[in-house]
């Protein structure tokens, strides 16, 4: 049972980075990410990832990092056959396709309305990268 928040630290250049901290509510327990991001949407990013990654109700998020494994996750396994999803999708990816998908990507990350649920900011016009949500088929 962990409490997170993100926190600013200082560099002795005047400018900052950020880091993800998670507090056990109960215990002396403090675990930070070992990445530093400059940009605050880049550590959002990275809590994104980590959230997603901890709920075990959903599949794996679809990225490059995690589809040597993805077999290995009954709900990631089950959700990549029920929709198509290649085996070696990243890995067979066109580099330029994946640039692309990087870009969008980036661009979708900048633009999300923090502290807003994926449902509010697509209320509010936030658009999606649509980047491993089927973009295979």
């Amino acid at each position: 049972d962990f409490e997170p928040y993100v926190r600013r630290l200082p560099t002795y250049g005047g400018g900052s980075y950020y880091q993800i901290v998670l507090l056990h509510r109960t215990e002396d327990i403090v675990i930070t990410t070992p990445d530093s991001p400059r940009e605050h949407w880049e550590v959002m990013l990275a809590w994104e990832e980590l959230y997603r990654f901890m709920d075990t109700s959903q599949p794996l998020p679809d990225t490059p990092e995690y589809e040597c494994t993805r077999h290995l996750d009954p709900v990631t396994a089950d959700h990549d056959r029920r929709h198509g999803r290649p085996e070696r999708y990243w890995r067979e990816l066109d580099p330029e396709r994946g640039r692309e998908f990087e870009e969008r990507a980036i661009a979708a990350a900048k633009a999300f309305p923090v502290g807003r649920s994926r449902q509010e900011a697509l209320a509010r016009g936030w658009t999606p990268s649509g980047v491993g949500e089927g973009d295979w088929q």
